[in-house]
């Protein structure tokens, strides 16, 4: 009894043992290079498991399907590889172990996550445009939630790369350029990588360097000659100001001169610049002007009237004349008319003043009649007023 218990007992004892090492057996995904990768690159899935027996088969999964050998894919027996990953490829991944004779073991999952390249940007200070002599310094700047990670830089022109030498400094990001000549005008980008993933490689927009001739010197003027200027320049502004209103003031005093002389022209022209004597002393004197002239649109005239013999014996001595003057001469009344000058009938006027202001504006003469044809003779003398 003894003899047979001995080997139920040991095996008892080793299958305890191989049911701790189960317990204890755990497998593992370690991703390479990172969790975090992107577009382009090249990602490693290992499947690690803490067994030392080695006779085991692999299987991998994520969230959506199994994953097997394929253009994309790589699967040999404990790695996965995917090939220049996509942003598809974001997902949750895991391994399948498969044990002779024993049950199989699943990893925990992880997450794959794939972002697009960061962009690079070339700062250049002072300018992209300047003159031969000056110090150009050129920077290469990533995004600002990238630049954590371990970045390597170069730079190129169109001619070839750019490395530190007697001129040119390169330091990680930044490269600058001592004593810029118009050689050194060209296009210049930069390139950046994540130290030890080469597929992180990503190339900034070129920027265009122009270099111009020798920087123009500029005018140094001292404190006495600035000091000079600025007095100068505040008195011509002072002497300008006093111009101008000078100009202005005598403009002024010219107007108001020339409206006074204007205003007194009127009030000479005025008829109420006068005094009441004044007013009707030349009330009258219009009045006298105005019978003036009304006498002087008139002729005045002394005529004599003929007697009917008078005529007939005027007659006798023009019969040779023609009968249509005889006739002419028997329509018609001569007279003797005599001109007087404006100075005799103003004199006429004052001396029938009185007789006139009786009996009105008008002056009646004495009429003589004679007989014969309904013709008045005599002597008539008319006045108009």
């Amino acid at each position: 009894m003894e003899l047979i218990s001995l080997p139920l007992v040991l095996l008892q004892i080793s299958n305890i043992y191989a049911g701790q090492t189960e317990a204890l057996s755990r497998a593992t995904v370690r991703v390479t290079p990172d969790r975090s990768v992107f577009t382009g690159e090249t990602v490693t899935l290992k499947c690690e498991i803490e067994d030392q027996y080695s006779n085991f088969t692999y299987r991998w999964s994520n969230s959506r399907t199994s994953v097997f050998n394929s253009e994309h894919y790589t699967v040999k027996r404990d790695t996965l590889t995917i090939n220049r990953v996509t942003e598809s490829d974001q997902d949750a991944y895991w391994c399948i172990v498969n044990r002779d004779g024993r049950p199989s073991l699943s990893s925990s999952s992880v997450n794959l996550t794939v972002k697009a390249l960061p962009r690079a940007t070339v700062i250049v200070t002072p300018d992209r445009s300047v003159f031969t002599g000056e110090t150009v310094t050129l920077k290469c700047e990533i995004e600002d939630q990238y630049r954590s990670l371990n970045w390597r830089y170069w730079w190129s022109n169109r001619r070839t790369s750019v490395f530190n030498s007697e001129r040119y400094i390169v330091n990680r990001d930044s490269l600058t350029i001592n004593g810029v000549n118009e050689s050194d005008q060209n296009e210049y980008w930069c390139i950046g990588e994540i130290h030890g993933r080469p597929q992180t490689s990503l190339s900034s927009s070129a920027i265009n360097l122009i270099v111009k001739g020798s920087k123009p010197k500029p005018n140094i003027i001292s404190e006495t000659e600035e000091s000079v200027l600025t007095a100068s320049g505040s008195s011509f502004l002072g002497l300008t100001v006093g111009l101008c209103l000078g100009l202005s003031v005598m403009f002024l005093i010219f107007f108001l001169v020339l409206l006074w002389c204007y205003k007194n022209k009127k009030l000479s022209q005025s008829p109420s610049a006068f005094s009441p004597q004044q007013n009707i002393s030349q009330t009258s004197d219009q009045k006298q002007t105005g019978n003036v002239r009304k006498a002087a649109d008139h002729t005045y005239a002394n005529i004599k009237l003929k007697s009917k013999k008078e005529m007939k014996k005027k007659k006798k001595d023009d019969k040779d004349t023609s009968a249509d003057n005889e006739s002419e001469a028997a329509d018609h009344i001569y007279a003797n008319i005599e001109l007087k000058p404006k100075k005799e009938m103003k004199k006429k006027k004052k001396d029938k003043k009185g007789n006139a202001s009786k009996g009105g504006d008008n002056v009646y003469s004495n009429l003589k009649k004679g007989g014969g044809q309904g013709v008045a003779f005599g002597s008539v003398d008319v006045a108009y007023s």
